[in-house]
């Protein structure tokens, strides 16, 4: 069948060709006559000229020579993107470098405003106490005083701290000066005060004072000048007494922590036994250096003759 199939397409192609290739139509009729009587030929002896089945087919050849390679192909237009893929897990720490080569220096930085003053740092332990100074220029002769009164004969001149059952009292010279050279706070409650003591006495002339209680035990009957001179920062109270009576005092404030100087004075009759000194408030302070800033004075003006 598939023979007949082919053959009628072939036929029909010729015949297509043939129309195409003859002059007329005459012509063109005797050669399909002339085919109509071959066709018909054929198929008398169709029976012995068939071909057979189909035979097993033969081995394969043998391999071809391989032919030359071809001319390259143009390139292809770039593909698109791929998906970006998964990003990878973090990979372990990496080792700790070597230490680099130091920095050149650096250039100085402008010099900053000036701070605000710190607060006062605690007073200094006391220094040594220093050479004796010079003697000072004599000062000029006072007036002379009024005459006194024709005095007792034979009389011995003494020095008494204590009083004697009868004492005799003549004219003596008696002066003293002490210092302070570190602070002193006083009692917490307002109601109790404090003796002020001294670090050193400058002078003490008559040995009546005693400058580790800060007392001055009158041994000569006579008047007295007494002066003191206190330094502080803040508030404060200080009391001259004798025999534990106020006499005079200071009392001062000192704003904005800046140091103060305060000062009084007072002049006294005593006898002896009497004692006169120099007590601090309840609840104040006084401040000093070793610039001897609180100091504490007094001296014999005149003597009184006779006894107690």
């Amino acid at each position: 069948m598939r023979e007949i199939t082919i053959l009628v397409l072939l036929l029909f192609f010729i015949h297509i060709i043939a129309e195409n290739t003859f002059e007329d139509a005459d012509e063109f009729n005797k050669y399909i006559e002339t085919k109509d009587r071959k066709q018909r030929r054929r198929d008398q002896c169709r029976p012995c000229c068939e071909k057979g089945d189909m035979g097993a087919p033969g081995p394969p050849g043998l391999q071809g020579v391989q032919g030359a390679f071809g001319v390259p192909g143009e390139n292809g237009n770039p593909g698109t993107h791929g998906t970006p893929g998964v990003p990878g897990a973090a990979g372990p720490p990496g080792l700790n470098g070597g230490r680099g080569e130091p920095g050149p220096p650096g250039f100085n930085g402008e010099t900053g405003l000036q701070g605000p003053p710190g607060s006062p740092g605690p007073s200094g332990p006391p220094g040594a106490t220093g050479e004796q100074g010079l003697p000072g220029i004599p000062g000029e002769a006072g007036a002379p005083g009024p005459r006194g009164s024709i005095g007792m004969p034979n009389l011995v001149a003494s020095k008494t701290l204590s009083v004697p059952k009868n004492p005799v009292v003549v004219k003596e010279s008696v002066a003293f000066t002490a210092v302070r050279t570190s602070d002193l706070k006083g009692h917490s409650g307002r109601g109790s005060s404090k003796d002020v003591t001294y670090d050193m006495a400058i002078t003490n002339i008559g040995g009546y004072f005693d400058h580790t209680t800060g007392r001055f035990t009158c041994g000569v009957n006579g008047t007295y000048f007494f002066i003191f001179h206190i330094v502080h920062n803040r508030d404060t109270q200080v009391i001259l007494v004798k025999n534990n009576d106020r006499q005079v005092s200071v009392h001062g404030d000192a704003g904005n922590n800046t140091r103060e100087s305060y000062s009084n004075s007072v002049v006294l009759q005593l006898v002896v036994g009497d004692q006169v000194w120099l007590k601090l408030g309840g609840a104040h302070h006084l401040s000093s250096t070793t610039e001897r800033l609180t100091s504490f004075s007094g001296f014999l003006l005149f003597a009184e003759q006779g006894t107690l």
